[in-house]
Parts: C-alpha cells; structure tokens; sequence
C-alpha cells in the first residue's frame, strides 16, 4: 500500500480527522494530498504524523517501498533533529532504507554511515564497536577534506567518550572537532562543541580552560540572542566557578540558568538548578 492510504487507515482508526492530524505539523491540505497520493512527504512531516498517531515510523514502509523516491524527502537536517530528540529505533529504519539506494552520492553515504555509526552505541551499546566505526569514517572525511563532516564526526567521538567517563579522550576530539568547526558556519554545532568541551575541561579540573571555553559560548549565544543551550552552559559556568571558590559569581550563572530553564518549561532542570542555587547561598552564608 502506499504511504499515504496507511496514513489515511491508521488516522480513521483513531477517529481523527485530517485537520487533527494536521494540527500543528502541517496544512490540512496537505494531508488530504498526501492520503489521496498526489504527493510525499518529507522525512520531518512523516515523523511527527507517526508521533501524533502513536506508531513507529518504520511501520510506513517495507521492502517495496525503497524503490519509491516518494517515500520520503532527502532531509538531512531533520536526520539531524531526530537524533537530538533520541529517537533511534524509527531512525535506525530511516537510514537502513535510504543506504539501500542506489542512487546516493559518496557524501550521502558518509553522512548515513555516520548517523548509522552513531547508532551502534545508542542502541546496541557497543561504544567500541561505534567509535571504531566513527574513527574509521572521521579518517575517510579528512581524505576527501570534507570539513563540516570532519568536525561532525570528531564531535560525535568526543560526546561517546564523555558518555563513557574518559574525559581525557573525549576532550581531545572535541579540540580536533572545535578547530574544525570556527571555520564553519553552523552555530548549533559550535554551540554543541563548546559545550561538551567545557564540560569535559571542567571534569578534568582544568578549570581556567573550562571557563574560557564557556564563557566564548556564552558570548556567541547572547550575539546570536539565542538560548540555545545556554542553560546547560550556565549551570557547567555556574558548576566551575563554584568549584573554584567564586561562590557570588557561581550564584549568578546558577540563577540565569535556572531562569532559561523556566521559560523553557524544563521543570526537572528548574529543580535541579534549585538545589544548586540552595547549596551555592549555604555557601556564602558561612
């Protein structure tokens, strides 16, 4: 069957109408399109729709589909936010299907050997396994001087050691993957970067790296006025400075992350930061 008779079965399962599914994913038009078979539909737009009605979004496809260009839209940014959102089990499907094409270029096979890679250690636990893989495909990068590949992959490697408690390793393909990345322009990537660094740093006592790492993120989310991580950045500031006897400045990096918290409706890192907050005012009242 195709994709969008699925759709259509699974939503009058449900009792839902076209304009519920819709709602806040897409246009209600494009539903009826879709579930008429007038058109596809980008990777983005078919997980959400799979998240709204409760499936996996592996349950869309099978084997013979993967000739059907249709099946979904080439979109390696949305690739991307699934990772971040975790959702590795209806990713896993999307890139086994897409490496079964014949018609990727050598860039699109990296770029899915490198998610795939990713995976290894996400759902299979293997984190030997996967940074292999990852070191293997991070030398394939630099040969062929793909940049923002090369600094994606080292990055991936540096967040698997942090995972992992080696904070020695983890801090050196960071600094490969930071080198990399100032020459880039992707700011969420730089934010990642720094962030992670810092942290490790931080861990490693190297405390004075840490906060100058830190605070350069710091500086490029207030130039780009975003608060894109900034939260985390802060409580890690926030976390150093303590560790180094600062308690009052501690205190304000505390409160502003806990303030980026709230406008994010993050109530469990609200809570955290609280405690934080608690310990830091104990601190300064002895």
């Amino acid at each position: 069957m195709q994709i969008g008779n699925r759709i259509k079965i699974e939503r009058q399962k449900r009792h839902m109408s076209q304009k519920e599914l819709a709602q806040d994913i897409c246009s209600q038009t494009l539903i009826s399109r879709v579930e008429k078979g007038e058109i596809g539909l980008g990777t983005d737009i078919l997980y959400k729709i799979s998240q709204r009605l409760g499936l996996p979004i592996q349950s869309f496809f099978n084997e013979s589909d993967i000739a059907d260009k249709k099946l979904f839209v080439h979109n390696q940014r949305q690739i991307l936010a699934m990772l971040c959102g975790q959702d590795y089990l209806s990713l896993q499907a999307i890139i086994q299907t897409e490496l079964k094409r014949t018609d990727l270029s050598e860039l699109e096979v990296l770029f899915y050997h490198w998610v795939d890679s990713q995976l290894v250690f996400y759902i299979d636990h293997d984190h030997e396994e996967s940074i292999s893989q990852l070191t293997e495909l991070l030398d394939k990068a630099t040969a062929i001087e793909n940049r923002k590949l090369e600094a994606f992959v080292a990055y991936s490697i540096g967040v698997i050691y942090t995972k992992i408690n080696d904070e020695l390793k983890a801090t050196s393909y960071l600094k490969r993957a930071q080198l990399v990345s100032k020459k880039l322009d992707d700011f969420r990537l730089n934010v990642d970067i720094m962030y992670h660094l810092g942290r490790n740093q931080h861990l490693l006592h190297r405390n004075g790296e840490a906060i100058k790492t830190l605070t350069d993120c710091i500086d490029l989310l207030v130039a780009k006025e975003s608060i894109y991580h900034l939260g985390e950045v802060l409580y890690e500031r926030g976390n150093t400075l303590f560790e180094m006897g600062m308690s009052e400045d501690a205190l304000e990096d505390m409160t502003g992350s806990q303030v980026v918290y709230r406008l994010q409706q993050n109530s469990s890192n609200v809570f955290f930061t609280k405690e934080r907050i608690q310990r830091i005012e104990s601190d300064l009242k002895k």
